[in-house]
Order: C-alpha cells, then sequence, then structure tokens
C-alpha cells in the first residue's frame, strides 16, 4: 500500500514539473510527455484503487469488471495514439489531416447511408413477405375450420 501511494505522489509531482516547465524543444513533444505522465497518474491512481477494494474485500466493485479492464486497456494506448497523432501531424501537415479527416468522414457517412438504405429496403422486402406467410397461414386455418364445421354439420 505503501508503494502504491509513494509511487501516485511521485507521478503526480513528476506530471506537475513535466507541465510547468515544458522540457523540450517542440510543444508536440511536451504534449506527449504530459498525456504518458498523465497516464501513470492514473495507473497508479487506479492501482491504489483496486488495492483498496481488495482490503475491503467487495468483490463487486467497479474496481473488478470488465469495463474497468477496458478502461485501463484504453489508458494504456493513450500515450501511444497521441504520439502517432502527432509524427503524423508533423509529417503531413495540419491542413492534409483535416483534408483527409474530411474526406474520410464524408464517405463513412455516404457508406452507412447506403447501408440504412439497403438494410431498411431488405427489412421492408423481409417484412412484407413475412406478413403475406402470416396471412396465407391465417387464411389457410379459417379455410380448415370452415370445412371441419361444414363436416361436422
Amino acid at each position: 500500500m505503501q508503494q502504491v501511494v509513494v509511487g501516485l505522489l511521485g507521478a503526480m509531482l513528476s506530471y506537475v514539473v513535466y507541465a510547468y516547465y515544458e522540457a523540450y524543444i517542440k510543444d508536440d513533444d511536451d504534449v506527449v510527455a504530459i498525456v504518458a505522465q498523465g497516464q501513470l497518474v492514473l495507473i497508479y491512481f487506479f492501482s491504489l484503487a483496486v488495492y483498496t477494494s481488495d482490503v475491503a474485500e467487495q468483490k463487486r466493485s467497479v474496481f473488478s469488471g470488465v469495463a474497468f479492464g477496458a478502461l485501463l486497456v484504453a489508458i494504456f494506448f493513450a500515450s501511444f495514439v497521441v504520439a502517432i497523432y502527432v509524427t503524423l501531424l508533423e509529417i503531413f501537415g495540419d491542413a492534409t489531416l483535416r483534408h483527409s479527416y474530411r474526406h474520410a468522414s464524408t464517405r463513412a457517412r455516404a457508406l452507412s447511408g447506403s447501408l440504412s438504405r439497403s438494410l431498411s429496403r431488405s427489412f421492408a422486402r423481409s417484412s412484407s413477405r413475412l406478413l403475406a406467410v402470416l396471412s396465407s397461414e391465417e387464411s389457410s386455418k379459417e379455410e380448415s375450420s370452415k370445412e371441419e364445421s361444414s363436416k361436422e354439420e
């Protein structure tokens, strides 16, 4: 427990130092460093939370589920994602990335629109077929019940 608390304090101190002094020449490098330091603070904080829930023997705590594991994985990959984004921004420039993002989002919207239209047409066809089958079954049941009633008379 003491190690986790000391680690959390050290990570918080390191975060403040990196954020205040901006230790790197390029601002992009400072952003990656601050994200990585924030990542350390969050990991130590969550490890402290897991430790305290284990000590309290809370078997169904918030810190023992699948969602918590997914959150930790997302935190783990945060600095990688930011580093890749900053690298792409440096290589291609801001305008090119914005243009590529706009182009990709336009294509994705067009694709999702055509997919939704196709799915709605397919749903309409299958529901009309289902209604036809159901109505034919009901009419055949009615005919068979009429035949049975006429036989009984």
